[in-house]
């Protein structure tokens, strides 16, 4: 079974290059079973087709030890392999950072998945209904009668308003336990 992903790499936005990587499992789930992966990685030839560039080969291998004992090692040839640093990680890269990563990722507790409150809403919704809002409010910020800084608390409360507008609008027709809400519409921001 060979299962295919393509990335896009890029040093900065106005520099992508492009490469193609296949993952592969054996026919046999022993290599899956006994923790390795393989990276093939493809090159685009001239007649727009796909060639596995050979040298650049690298396994990534999952060994048990004993009772709670791992370790974790990537193989590849160092002789025939290229690296740019771009594209194709270099040895360092992958020896050092690499390993770690994984070793962290692998050993990480995580008590929940926890989702980015950008994803609950439309950004481009909030940025709108903020600027709004902002406009809305920005007298507020002249006759501030606080000593604080005025821009920071009313535009963050602002910011906090609109996300919760938001938030609670995409929500309508959800029931969220233990709380009941009375919905106005006002000056048509909700």
């Amino acid at each position: 079974d060979w299962t295919h992903k393509e990335f896009v790499f890029g040093a900065n936005i106005l520099s992508v290059h492009k490469r193609k990587d296949t993952f592969v499992k054996s026919r046999e789930s022993s290599d899956v079973l006994n923790g390795r992966m393989t990276f093939l990685p493809l090159e685009e030839t001239c007649q727009s087709q796909y060639k596995v560039k050979v040298g650049n080969i690298y396994q990534i291998r999952l060994r048990h030890m004993q009772d709670d004992e791992w370790t974790v090692s990537v193989l590849l040839n160092p002789e025939k392999y290229v690296p740019d640093g771009i594209v194709y990680p270099k040895v360092e890269w992958l020896g050092n950072k690499l390993i770690s990563k994984l070793v962290k990722w692998s050993t990480e507790i995580t008590k929940n998945e926890f989702k980015s409150t950008l994803s609950l809403i439309s950004v481009a919704r909030y940025s709108q209904v903020y600027q709004d809002l902002k406009e809305k409010y920005k007298e507020m910020v002249k006759v501030w009668p606080e000593v604080t800084d005025p821009e920071k608390f009313v535009y963050e409360d602002v910011a906090i308003a609109t996300y919760l507008l938001n938030w609670l609008s995409g929500r309508q027709h959800q029931r969220i336990p233990g709380l009941s809400l009375s919905r106005h519409q006002e000056d048509g921001a909700a």
